[in-house]
């Protein structure tokens, strides 16, 4: 009896900062995923504007994919260092900074010193 795997195509998109990490040093990661997965992992190019990375296989394997892909990029999420920079001053001193994700946040009185 033969058993034939359907192959299909699924997309994931992350942020583009990012998909170096999918890759890892010299597509390393990458590879390592591919082969853990039985799938075929495209990153675009990091002149190419897209989020989207492509994964091919079968459904099992996407999803395991994806999942893996999913949790590298939740992992730079934690790891964030955000950059805030002040884009108005509101009554009393307050200050409302800009964040990721066009987030707003505003901070008490900053002390100079």
């Amino acid at each position: 009896m033969m058993m034939c795997r359907v192959q299909t195509q699924a997309v994931v998109r992350i942020p583009k900062e990012h998909h170096r990490f999918v890759l890892g040093p010299k597509g390393k990661r990458l590879n390592e995923l591919e082969l853990a997965t039985a799938t075929k992992i495209s990153v675009p190019r990091p002149n190419d504007s897209s989020l989207d990375i492509t994964i091919s296989g079968t459904r099992d394997g996407i999803d395991r994919a994806r999942h893996e892909i999913q949790l590298i990029s939740d992992e730079q999420v934690s790891r964030r260092i955000c950059r805030v920079f002040a884009s108005k001053t509101c009554e009393a001193g307050w200050f409302v900074f800009d964040g990721t994700f066009n987030a707003n946040y505003v901070i008490s009185r900053l002390k100079t010193y």
